[in-house]
């Protein structure tokens, strides 16, 4: 039988007997749906600030917790609790559209929060800021300078024609940093192939990018935050949208 816990529960990382995620998404589906209890309870009694910091250390601290490891392969749950909860959160109706109210209130969607998360550990590493656990991770810059390669300039991966339109190969074309090719959708759910993955397809611009080595990781995460969330939609863009027809 299990055990009554606490509506905010303890911050553990579960891992099943066959190394996946399956139990502890499941166990974080559950405390979310518990603190969406709360919050649809308390949005009509009190403001939309204090929901908002309800949301910030009751919510959001499980979603941060741990999301290098689980947020690979969260599902659909826990992405549907969070729009749920910013929904409460921003009193609007059960079936709002979430983009704008994502914007508004600067809090980012669960996807964007584990690929954050991932550059913020990049930028840890490139600031030398990590375990040295972490120092044989490849996240060397693949575009050498000359001096650098003997006077040879490190040439181009190109596409492998047999793995031309797999879903399980990384894109290593004219890489900013060098990936170690893999053909196992499953090696990949890792940092030390995610990361490079992320630099290389421009997950955030150059811009950005360069504020790993000019601003301190509290820095670099506002700017890139705010990147981010100038891509959130303002308003809805579905012609003849039901949802909008009918608020209107």
């Amino acid at each position: 039988m299990k055990s009554h816990r606490p509506i905010g529960g303890e911050l553990l990382i579960l891992v099943s007997h066959t190394v996946n995620w399956t139990q502890h998404v499941s166990d974080l589906g559950d405390k979310l749906s518990r603190v969406n209890g709360i919050l649809s309870k308390l949005k009509n009694v009190i403001p939309s600030s204090i929901l908002l910091t309800i949301y910030t250390s009751l919510f959001q601290s499980h979603l941060n917790y741990g999301i290098t490891c689980w947020g690979y392969n969260y599902g659909s749950r826990i992405l549907k609790l969070q729009k749920r909860a910013i929904r409460n959160v921003a009193k609007a109706k059960y079936n709002a559209h979430t983009d704008p109210l994502f914007k508004s209130l600067k809090i980012l969607k669960l996807d964007d929060i584990f690929k954050l998360t991932n550059m913020k550990l990049y930028h840890k590493f490139h600031n030398n800021n990590l375990p040295a656990y972490f120092s044989d991770l490849p996240f060397n810059l693949a575009r050498a300078n000359p001096e650098e390669t003997g006077g040879r300039p490190r040439r181009d991966i190109h596409l492998t024609e047999r793995y031309a339109g797999s879903q399980t190969y990384l894109p290593t074309i004219n890489p900013i940093i060098q990936v170690v090719a893999t053909e196992k959708n499953l090696s990949r759910n890792c940092i030390r192939h995610f990361i490079p993955k992320l630099i290389n397809e421009g997950y955030l611009p150059n811009i950005a990018l360069t504020k790993v080595s000019s601003h301190s990781l509290k820095g670099f995460n506002l700017y890139a935050k705010n990147v981010i969330l100038n891509y959130y939609k303002d308003l809805c863009t579905i012609e003849n949208c039901y949802i909008c027809s009918r608020a209107n």
